[in-house]
């Protein structure tokens, strides 16, 4: 009997079980993100332009940690403009939390090749839900700074998702 509580006690005191987190280490993904962006422009050409509209982000990514944190190259950009627009970014994703539910923090370089030649930097945080360790679910908003052909900054809003490949 004393071998029965003591055994209770100690089952007790570890308390209730927690999730494993969920290993994304060395994983492959790609993230497809739309959302709405709004882009406040002015250089000497256009004197100053407001862009907004939706958007659409394709990322390619590479889980360095074990919850998740990536390193991205994502392309896009508004859609729906009369001229092409192309941008590159690269960063990186630090997520807060080991579960299935966790936020993050995203610092980004952001390039613009056209319709003007920018760089600068985006930081976005967000929320992001991992159905299964292969497939999650995020929003996220973003401010942007860019100087260049004239000076660029925006906030942009998404949601999207990520499909990750062992």
């Amino acid at each position: 009997m004393r071998a029965f509580g003591l055994a209770a006690a100690l089952v007790v005191a570890a308390g209730p079980a927690r999730a494993t987190p969920l290993d994304h280490r060395g994983q492959w993904g790609l993230a497809l993100a739309p959302g709405y962006s709004l882009l406040s422009t002015a250089n000497r050409s256009l004197g100053s332009v407001v862009l907004y509209g939706p958007t659409l982000a394709l990322s390619g990514t590479l889980a360095i940690g074990d919850t998740g944190e990536w390193i991205a190259v994502a392309s896009g950009g508004p859609v729906g403009l009369p001229t092409p627009f192309l941008a590159l970014a690269a960063g990186y994703r630090a997520y807060f939390g080991d579960d299935a539910f966790k936020t993050f923090v995203e610092p980004l370089v952001l390039v613009h090749f056209t319709p003007f030649a920018r760089a600068g930097a985006v930081l976005s945080v967000g929320a992001q839900y991992d159905f299964t360790p292969s497939f999650g679910a995020f929003v996220e908003g973003g401010v942007s700074g860019l100087v260049g052909s004239g000076l660029a900054g925006g906030v942009v809003v998404s949601a999207g998702a990520q499909v990750r490949f062992f």
